[in-house]
């Protein structure tokens, strides 16, 4: 039976956009996998921002599981509102910072994680700790770029990423996109810092197979 993942967008966006942010889950999918998903419209941004986001993605992900969707993955780092979710629907809940940290714990005796922008920093190491994935975190730093500007600024983040990488400790051995923004940088990005066989994980793709294993364990 095919597996249904829905992608869980925690802001308002451009269809093209949209398109966009679910296609780069849909290219790490299994052939047999379905992906789809949404990002909020403009009365649950407008709720989100006056209540907090949580009663919109449940909304959004609860019309997916009357059309199917057997997972979910929520597509931002910072996994906005990821345990009330799990609390209150049928499908399982895979967070894309989560199943980041949880992947880069596991393989490096290092690691460090490049976000977006500084508002970010505390909230990545309040999730690490959160998650009790923080003992082998040695530095989380940003691009300082926005997240909104990334798309067009692809170049300019590549370069700083390099740039942070180079100067990270010796001792580090992987660096995790803190940004969904970032995460198909991490190839190049790997690639840059090749002299220092630093590993570069792209947390989408991570997240992808996260979800397709928890949704076939919960058949």
């Amino acid at each position: 039976m095919d597996i249904r993942a829905n992608v869980l967008i925690a802001v308002q966006l451009p269809q093209w956009w949209e398109d966009l942010a679910i296609e780069r889950y849909r290219k790490h999918a299994a052939a047999d996998t379905i992906v789809s998903g949404s990002s909020l419209n403009e009365a649950q941004a407008e709720r989100a921002r006056r209540d907090g986001v949580e009663a919109s993605l449940l909304a959004n992900a609860r019309l997916a599981e009357e059309a199917g969707a057997g997972v979910h993955i929520l597509d931002c780092f910072s996994d906005p509102g990821m345990d009330y979710l799990a609390s209150r629907l049928d499908a399982p809940v895979v967070g894309v910072g989560h199943a980041g940290l949880l992947y880069a714990h596991g393989v490096f005796r290092r690691f460090a994680v490049i976000s977006s922008e500084p508002a970010t920093v505390d909230e990545i190491r309040r999730r690490a700790v959160r998650y009790d994935l923080d003992a082998r975190l040695g530095a989380v730093e940003c691009v300082g770029i926005s997240a909104a500007e990334l798309p067009s600024r692809r170049e300019e983040a590549l370069t700083r990423l390099t740039e942070i990488g180079r100067g990270l400790p010796s001792d580090i051995e992987g660096i995790v996109m803190g940004c969904t923004e970032l995460a198909e940088l991490a190839a190049p990005l790997e690639a840059s810092l090749d002299d220092r066989r630093i590993g570069a994980v792209n947390p989408i793709a991570i997240a992808m197979q996260f979800a397709e294993m928890r949704a076939l364990n919960t058949r």
